[in-house]
């Protein structure tokens, strides 16, 4: 076994590969071609990562970072969630009780080679005890970002 791809990728421990497929949110997007089935994979217990490839200081990976921000000022609560393998026919934005939940569904069947892609996820965001759900506005902005914004019942008054 060549010792070369276990130093020169920055892949995580199997239970990461794991959490990267089924909770990114770019859909399995990210691997790499290999990263999957690489014999490599089974041997990383023995494999120690550069400094420069572990977890943020946060406790939460840089790629995970990228397709969901959850904003709270004392203003207004705002979310953006990347939607962008999804039409906006294909997105649902409903409130329930004190949350937002947000849905997206797309299912692409293709004849000539047989491919069937299939893509949902939900997202349930609770929302502040001052933020009321009926005051909760989305907009879909042309890069695929969803953006919810509902403005706060003790906002600062602006002087």
């Amino acid at each position: 076994m060549a010792l070369f791809p276990l130093l020169s990728r920055g892949s995580r421990c199997p239970s990461d590969l794991a959490r990267r497929f089924f909770e990114d949110d770019d859909f399995g997007g990210s691997f790499l071609d290999g990263e999957l089935f690489d014999p490599p994979f089974y041997h990383q217990r023995y494999y120690i990562q550069p400094r420069h490839h572990r977890q943020s200081s946060g406790g939460v990976c840089p790629a995970r970072q990228q397709g969901t921000s959850v904003a709270c000022t004392p203003d207004k609560f705002a979310i953006r969630v990347d939607t962008r393998h999804f039409t906006p026919e294909e997105i649902s934005v409903k409130t329930q009780d004190n949350s937002v939940v947000i849905h997206g569904k797309h299912e692409e069947k293709s004849d000539d080679r047989g491919c069937y892609v299939k893509r949902e996820f939900t997202r349930r965001y609770v929302l502040p005890e001052d933020v009321d759900p009926e005051t909760v506005k989305c907009h879909l902005q042309p890069n695929g970002m969803l953006a919810l914004e509902a403005p706060r019942k003790n906002a600062p008054k602006e002087a």
